[in-house]
């Protein structure tokens, strides 16, 4: 397995573990779950983008950021921009990068 590939899956059980933890929040994670793992990931966009309205954060680029960290992760394109370009404007996001 390549180091990306484990990288990758390491990023992806935190994501899980993310959903997780608001499942409980949400009291969705009873026997059984009232909702589908898809569902409540719908849920937990919603509900980011309604605290993105009230915290100032501009989800629509924090969306089209993570895509471009997904590609870029997933090796599946050649971005044209260099990553400090896009380091460069999230300030003017409202969005911390994390390392």
């Amino acid at each position: 397995m390549t180091t990306t590939r484990i990288i990758n899956l390491e990023r992806a059980e935190a994501a899980s573990m993310a959903l997780t933890t608001y499942m409980e929040a949400k009291g969705l994670d009873r026997v059984p779950c009232p909702q589908s793992e898809n569902e409540a990931m719908t849920d937990l966009l919603t509900d980011l983008k309604h605290f993105s309205a009230t915290s100032g954060v501009d989800f629509s680029a924090a969306v089209r950021i993570s895509e471009y960290h997904y590609d870029e992760e997933s090796n599946r394109v050649v971005c044209k921009h260099r990553p400090a370009e896009i380091l460069c404007v999230l300030p003017q996001l409202n969005i911390v990068p994390v390392s």
